[in-house]
């Protein structure tokens, strides 16, 4: 069992299988989950539902990681902290200045669950740090 308290995660990945893998690994744990498969369906879904934390994959077609994050940030600058990106080039998402100097946590793929659940605690902690594979 995990030592982060149940919470309430929106997945945001337009792979199938990895959006399955992370829920059925949340679950388990005994997080409510969500999923969706486009992140230009993400503010629509944060304005109708609160969520404690959003991972979301940065490379997708039509609103990528970037782009969800300026959009999350002017319509719910309060999710921002509560943010974790998954991504399979985690070096160019670090070294993007906004990026590092919003505290954005990245999980490189491929991640471990543990390096998962460690970026969980960081985001409801509010931490400001960068998540890394272990």
């Amino acid at each position: 069992m995990s030592s982060v308290p149940p919470l309430r995660v929106l997945v945001v990945d337009d792979e199938p299988h990895v959006l399955r893998l992370i829920e059925d690994l949340l679950t388990a744990d005994g997080h409510e989950v969500d999923t969706l498969t486009d992140g230009r369906q993400v503010l629509a879904r944060v304005a109708a539902t609160p969520f404690d934390v959003i991972v979301s994959d940065m490379c997708m077609p039509g609103m990528g990681g970037r782009a969800l994050h300026h959009a999350l940030a002017a319509a719910h600058p309060e999710l921002i902290p509560r943010m974790v990106f998954i991504s399979g080039d985690p070096l160019a998402a670090a070294t993007d200045a906004r990026f590092a100097t919003a505290g954005v946590r990245i999980l490189a793929k491929p991640f471990t669950w543990d390096a998962l659940r460690d970026a969980l605690r960081a985001a409801v902690g509010c931490e400001q740090e960068q998540v890394g594979a272990k």
